[in-house]
């Protein structure tokens, strides 16, 4: 919590006295950081309770991954790309006003414009996440022991190995125009 704390200090003050490239970098370097080190934490909490689930557990955690993929898929790719493009957008600047409030009709220009424009990593990051799910299941199936469960879930929670090379190079390419987007955005703030 602690550091958590410091960081959005952090934020807060780099916010107020201006941004640019090289701080926002170093913030998201240190956000990244600080959520591998959540995920490091998680992973013996997760591995003790993995390992006491039963095979109708394992079902159960099955079917429930199941129909969480669904909702990303409803939730994130819509088949009509038209359509998928402005939920993205409206997903996006619903975000920035949360912490900045309205954005006016040439922000808003300026968010969908950007944003168009970024690589799509919906489908990708889908293909990983489902494979890495049932990678954990047969784990589970087939009762790995502690050990390699600490080290798969290191892996994909801490250090996101196993992604397709496009979907890191996408990753890397919103990064980079979302960096673009926020000095663009916050260049445009007035006082309110």
């Amino acid at each position: 919590m602690p550091d958590t704390f410091a960081l959005l200090v952090q934020i807060h003050s780099a916010s107020r006295d201006g941004l640019d490239e090289a701080r926002l970098n170093c913030l998201l370097d240190r956000t990244d950081a600080l959520i591998k080190d959540h995920a490091r934490l998680a992973v013996p909490i997760a591995v003790g309770i993995l390992t006491e689930l039963t095979p109708q557990q394992h079902e159960s955690l099955a079917q429930r991954l199941a129909e969480r993929n669904a909702e990303y898929v409803d939730n994130y790719l819509e088949a009509d790309l038209d359509e998928r493009r402005a939920l993205r957008v409206e997903r996006y600047t619903e975000r920035v006003e949360a912490w900045v409030g309205r954005l006016s009709k040439a922000q808003r220009g300026v968010m969908a414009n950007a944003i168009v424009q970024m690589p799509d990593t919906a489908e990708p990051w889908l293909a990983y996440r489902q494979q890495q799910q049932q990678t954990l299941l047969e784990l589970l199936r087939r009762q790995a022991p502690e050990e390699e469960l600490t080290e798969f879930l290191t892996a994909w929670w801490v250090d996101l190995e196993q992604r397709s090379a496009e979907l890191v190079e996408a990753t890397n390419g919103v990064r980079a125009q979302s960096i673009g987007l926020t000095l663009r955005i916050d260049a445009s703030l007035d006082q309110r």
